[in-house]
Order: structure tokens, then C-alpha cells, then sequence
């Protein structure tokens, strides 16, 4: 394990709180493109993602603009079932456009 001081837990935070606020604008710009071409784009996890920020893009935005695609093979084990809370994952059921 990687050990932290509590200001090294917080400016990493502070700074995954800045790119989904960052990302929220940018998708809000993009909305109205999108429902001109009749489109969505698909938010994909990574190996570094927590659940918990892409089930907040998937709540702040419509399925019809925003999906998720869910890759598994970032996790080499079982540290999926450890990030992904299943009461998380059925709620984004209808927002996954690619598993």
C-alpha cells in the first residue's frame, strides 16, 4: 500500500473534485450538440476510477446525452466487485451502452 498524509488525501480530492467539475462543464456545452445530431457519448472507467464519481455523471445527466461504458478488464482481479457497489451498478443499468 501507498501511504498518504492526510493534505496528500485532500489535494488529490480537491483535485479529482476540479476534473468532475471541469467535465461537467464541458459535457454541458456538449448537450446541445448532442441532442441536435441525435448522439450520446459513453463515460468509460479506468483502473484509477472510483464508482462513485461516475455514478454522479450518470445521476447529473439524462441517459438519452450520457452513458457509461463499463470496462472490467482495467481490474485485473477482483477489485471490480470491490469498487462497483451492485446496488450502484443496477441503478446505472439503463445508462450502460457498453459492457
Amino acid at each position: 500500500p501507498v501511504l498518504r498524509s492526510k493534505n496528500q488525501v485532500e489535494e488529490e480530492r480537491s483535485l479529482v473534485r476540479a476534473r468532475v467539475e471541469a467535465l461537467k462543464r464541458t459535457i454541458d456545452e456538449l448537450i446541445p450538440h448532442l441532442e441536435k445530431h441525435h448522439t450520446k457519448i459513453a463515460v468509460e472507467n479506468t483502473s484509477n476510477d472510483s464508482f462513485e464519481v461516475i455514478s454522479e455523471l450518470m445521476s447529473a445527466y439524462s441517459p438519452e446525452h450520457v452513458g457509461i461504458t463499463l470496462d472490467t478488464a482495467v481490474y485485473p482481479d477482483s477489485r471490480l466487485v470491490q469498487r462497483i457497489p451492485c446496488s450502484a451498478a443496477y441503478s446505472a443499468a439503463d445508462k450502460c451502452l457498453h459492457l
